[in-house]
């Protein structure tokens, strides 16, 4: 089996292929304008089509991990014939992976977010989620996108500046959402306050006829234990028979009909 080459000092762009592709000068004018990457900081601007991408590899680790910071995230390319097309700058390396870290406020600087996940790998660039196009404001959403090298899993839950945050990742390991641990789930995790019953009774439907049904067993039950005539003047359905107590004969039928009265 032949071993992996990985890819070292270099940059992906990768253009939006619903947009307009940039051309070969489009690129070179971006990096040289945008980007402001000089002549002998950069060995190599290859261009692969099939993939729709730009590889930018620097001559030094220096050169590279300096502009990694800079310019990981999202640009745009202004191309020669006035249009323009997104590009999303990210690390060539194929552990990288993006961290979404949310339910923290804006007031929280990143500086702070970088501190805590830099515990669990190398943290390239941090920047602000926004809202798509769909929507109405064109602005931050309050999740933050962190791209890493992560050298150790990284919990659900991690607190950055006493503020609980939730964090998510393609390839994640799946653990509770109110402890951390990778042993169970939210809903087994002997920490919640409140247990759900696992055999619940589903709740029924009360029907007319149940009603009725309880009624007449009511009535008769009354008329037993002789209970006066008159809190028992009570009218039925319409065409409905029940056993209502009478002064003179107790388990006399008494017909009502609401209609006929």
């Amino acid at each position: 089996m032949a071993t992996k080459i990985v890819l070292q000092h270099t940059l992906r762009a990768t253009f939006d292929k619903e947009q307009q592709r940039p051309t070969a000068l489009d690129v070179h004018r971006w990096i040289d304008e945008v980007l402001k990457i000089k002549d002998d900081e950069l060995q190599t601007i290859q261009l692969v089509g099939k993939q729709n991408a730009a590889y930018l590899k620097f001559t030094s680790s220096a050169n590279y991990e300096r502009y990694v910071q800079k310019h990981t995230g999202t640009s745009v390319v202004e191309l020669l014939n006035g249009a323009t097309t997104t590009v999303k700058i990210t690390p060539a390396e194929d552990d990288y992976v993006s961290v979404r870290v949310l339910n923290i406020p804006p007031e929280v600087p990143n500086d702070r977010i970088r501190n805590t996940l830099q515990n669990f790998g190398k943290v390239l660039q941090i920047e602000n989620e926004k809202w798509s196009h769909r929507y109405r404001y064109k602005i931050d959403t309050g999740i933050r996108v962190v791209q890493m090298v992560i050298k150790q899993s990284i919990p659900t839950n991690l607190t950055i500046s006493n503020y609980e945050a939730y964090i998510t990742y393609p390839g994640q390991e799946q653990t509770c959402f109110l402890c951390g641990s990778s042993s169970h789930l939210r809903h087994t995790c002997p920490k919640r306050s409140v247990k759900m019953p696992i055999n619940a009774v589903p709740r029924t439907r009360l029907t007319f006829s149940d009603i009725l049904q309880t009624y007449v067993n009511v009535t008769t039950d009354l008329s037993e234990d002789g209970i006066p005539p008159e809190i028992c003047d009570v009218p039925g359905p319409s065409n409905m028979s029940t056993r209502l107590v009478n002064a003179d004969n107790q388990n006399k039928p008494v017909k009502t009909n609401i209609e006929n009265e």
